[in-house]
């Protein structure tokens, strides 16, 4: 009986959880509902660019980007449509999850998780189409992205369309794009703050660099890896390093990693280095994130970054 008892418990749980949406003045329009609930504008079009789509030869793409051809990519008007409709049936449900204290048959449940069901569906459809957008945004404002950091932005879009105001005169790739990229930059700098850990970087030479270690030492080292384990990461930074030193292109990076890592080499400003190198400040700081993408890719390829993701 207690079994059965938990069991009861936690299937009310899920019908009685709390549901967010944003509401619009188009909820309270029975005319506006019912096109709401119905079909998707210019559906004839987008049927047709979908099936232009299942013709491609998708073994020929790339696997990271075959998902962006699972759907095609939607209007504004389409866009706006499937954004309220979304919220419409999640409102919906939440008007049937009201009745539940008078009736909790069969019935109210059925539609409580059809609604849910139906919301789902063009949550993941809507997502899907948006996904090529991801992909262009990630490559050209973070050329070094790896496969796993397109990855973790395509899973952002899921996350982003609950949390997107359908009152906002916005687009909602606007907002997608602003979450996606801020949400990268928060990676990346929890990765580089592992970095400075990994690589023996001088932390006496800046404030900054001690305040990101004490941060490191406290949140990471007390219950992470052994020493032999961070060794084998510093000779594969290492040895990337050496790698590109071998290349004429590739030189000013490994030249600048060593400098403002101090691996090998006395720790320096990107002022100083670009006084040095007779180049802006600006350059130095490409160069030392196109470096940091070689070594992040090198780590990653070799199966060692589990200290620094």
């Amino acid at each position: 009986m207690k079994c059965q008892d938990s069991v009861l418990d936690s299937t009310k749980k899920r019908y009685f959880a709390e549901i967010e949406y944003y509401h619009h003045p188009d909820f309270d329009n029975p005319k506006r509902v019912k096109e709401l609930l119905g079909p998707m504008p210019d559906l004839e079009a987008f049927e047709a660019e979908r099936a232009k789509i299942k013709q491609i030869d998708l073994s020929k793409v790339k696997l990271i980007t075959r998902s962006t051809y699972y759907e095609p990519l939607l209007t504004r008007v389409q866009e706006r449509h499937l954004l309220l409709k979304y919220n419409l049936l999640k409102k919906l449900a939440v008007d049937v999850q009201k009745t539940f204290a008078e009736d909790f048959g069969n019935s109210n449940r059925r539609r409580f998780r059809r609604h849910l069901k139906r919301a789902e569906e063009i949550r993941n459809q809507f997502a899907l189409s948006n996904l090529r957008l991801v992909c262009s945004v990630i490559r050209n404002k973070f050329p070094h992205a790896s496969d796993s950091d397109i990855n973790e932005a395509y899973v952002r879009v899921w996350y982003v369309i609950p949390k997107f105001d359908i009152n906002l005169d916005v687009k909602f790739s606007t907002f997608a794009v602003w979450s996606i990229i801020n949400n990268f930059r928060g990676m990346h700098r929890d990765r580089l703050k592992d970095m400075r850990y990994i690589t023996n970087y001088d932390t006496k030479e800046s404030r900054e660099s001690k305040v990101l270690h004490k941060e490191y030492i406290s949140t990471h080292v007390e219950d992470t890896h052994d020493n032999e384990e961070r060794m084998l990461l510093q000779q594969a930074i290492k040895r990337v390093l050496s790698t590109l030193e071998k290349h004429d292109s590739y030189r000013r990076d490994a030249l600048v990693l060593r400098h403002y890592y101090a691996i090998g080499l006395p720790y320096k400003t990107l002022d100083q280095m670009a006084e040095e190198m007779n180049i802006t400040k600006e350059r130095v700081r490409q160069l030392r994130l196109r470096g940091e993408g070689f070594i992040k890719e090198a780590l990653i390829k070799r199966k060692l970054d589990r200290l620094c993701i």
